[in-house]
């Protein structure tokens, strides 16, 4: 998506706020309830060549994920669970450049078997878009996806390498952190954060989102969500085998840009730029679902990202202009 593109708007009233409000220097303290996570980041450990023999003494095959707390609650304890959906993230097709023969395609089989607690908690096994939950992990989270026979201890278990693509194994990694429990003196948090694939990596901004239990996550999260699952619908409309799996990326993306705009009244600035491109989105959404019938409707999809391309771009305005102000959806 674009990346630091200034619209006018944004340019025009972070400068109106830049002369009124005062210097603090950086952000303000964390409230003592606050509960704050960086971005995920994603280190490969590495493989052999596609083909080649194992050592006696074989790398992991793995990519390790993590999440750094960067503010807790005094005394809270945290709760992880870590999921993994599977499903193309890549357009069809396109290869992993280190990979002879290699092309994005759905991969059942990179379940992530190898370690232990897994359960299906969305979709069904074996389906494009499947999610898989493992509750016990804490900070750092391990997909295992070294070829099939690599792993003694579960032989029958490996993935498919031709089915990678240019992020690598298809799917995206999230893990859902809270610091709730019983009688505790203060109001619970929930941190989510997402990251597409396998390769070695840190997540962008919009990929991280804290908010009160209570609540659901910030506009920006949910608009940056809605986009992903746009730029997905994209790349399944131009395949073969995923093509189905349009409209359903399509109508999650609907559907988060709906909670967005519910949440308008809390929105940090409350503008109208924001909300009539949050309104021009949901719209745009809700006409390309109506071409679904006629098959292709890539041109409608590239329409409904526009609006929520221009929302993105604005958040990060105020961000860059504006470095006192909490950032959206969260401080980092």
């Amino acid at each position: 998506m674009p990346r630091r593109a200034l619209v006018t708007a944004a340019v025009a009233a972070a400068v109106t706020l830049l002369l009124a409000a005062p210097s603090s220097g950086g952000r303000a303290k964390y409230p003592p309830d606050e509960l704050d996570i960086s971005n995920m980041s994603a280190i490969f450990s590495g493989c052999p060549v596609t083909g080649a023999p194992f050592p006696p003494n074989p790398p992991e095959c793995a990519t390790h994920y993590s999440v750094r707390i960067l503010h807790a609650p005094e005394g809270a304890t945290l709760h992880y669970e870590w999921f993994i959906q599977l499903k193309l993230i890549d357009n069809e097709g396109a290869p992993e450049p280190g990979t002879p023969g290699s092309g994005a395609d759905f991969d059942p089989t990179c379940d992530n078997a190898e370690l232990p607690g897994s359960k299906v908690v969305e979709g069904a096994a074996g389906a494009s878009g499947v999610v898989y939950s493992w509750e016990n992990q804490k900070n750092t989270f391990v997909w295992y996806h070294g070829d099939k026979g690599v792993y003694s201890d579960n032989p029958s278990y490996g993935c498919d390498h031709t089915k990678m693509g240019p992020d690598g194994h298809q799917g995206i990694v999230e893990v859902i952190v809270d610091d709730s429990g019983e009688n505790v003196n203060y109001t619970p948090w929930i941190c989510q954060a997402n990251y597409y694939g396998t390769n070695t990596g840190f997540a962008e901004e919009e990929d991280t989102d804290c908010h009160p239990e209570a609540s659901t996550p910030t506009q920006y999260f949910l608009v940056a969500t809605a986009y992903n699952d746009e730029v997905i619908a994209g790349r399944m409309l131009k395949s073969t085998k995923n093509k189905g799996g349009a409209k359903a990326e399509l109508e999650h993306a609907l559907a988060d840009l709906k909670v967005a705009a519910a949440k308008s009244g809390v929105f940090e600035f409350k503008d109208p730029y924001w909300t009539n491109n949050l309104n021009q989105a949901i719209a745009d959404d809700e006409a390309a679902l109506k071409e679904v019938p006629n098959g292709d409707y890539a041109e409608a999809l590239l329409k409904a990202r526009a609006a929520k391309a221009r929302l993105l771009d604005y958040s990060e305005a105020w961000d860059d202009w504006m470095p006192w102000f909490a950032p959206l959806p969260n401080p980092h």
